[in-house]
């Protein structure tokens, strides 16, 4: 794994997965009562959904990192780019209509659909960076110098 192969979008990817998993447990919805539930406690399927997204996303900085062919890592971008279309409209559904008996939002269900809105951005910067990576090889330096 070489880090110095990460472009912009990956790095984006990276901080926008981290940013919707920690979403998950914060508060996204409130009872009238004050109680508050996190996603875990609101959803049944939604939160596994949104954490399977955020592991996409992390699949496509680890292919951009070790695979020396830019398949496998353009493959990874473009599915980390639908995972993130996939999350945000998750969330704005859940947004608009939020499950059984909660009755306003939180400040989490806002974190989290910023990291799915990450994930979509950064995927998509990803399939359009089409520079290798950072990484620069010794003949490069040698030739130039």
């Amino acid at each position: 794994m070489d880090l110095r192969r990460l472009r912009p979008g990956e790095w984006v990817l990276t901080a926008a997965a981290i940013v919707l998993v920690v979403s998950l447990f914060l508060s996204w919805y409130a009872l009238p009562t004050g109680r508050r539930a996190t996603a875990w406690q609101a959803f049944s399927v939604v939160d596994v959904v949104l954490l399977a997204c955020a592991a996409v996303g992390l699949v496509a900085v680890v292919a951009q990192a070790t695979q020396r062919s830019p398949a496998v890592p353009a493959v990874a971008s473009v599915a980390a780019t639908w995972t993130g279309v996939l999350a945000v409209v998750l969330i704005l559904i859940k947004v608009a209509d939020p499950p059984g008996r909660y009755t306003e939002t939180c400040y989490g269900i806002w974190i989290g659909l910023a990291g799915a809105v990450g994930l979509l951005a950064g995927g998509w910067w990803a399939i359009r960076d089409d520079r290798p990576g950072l990484r620069l090889d010794r003949s490069h330096l040698e030739s130039s110098g």
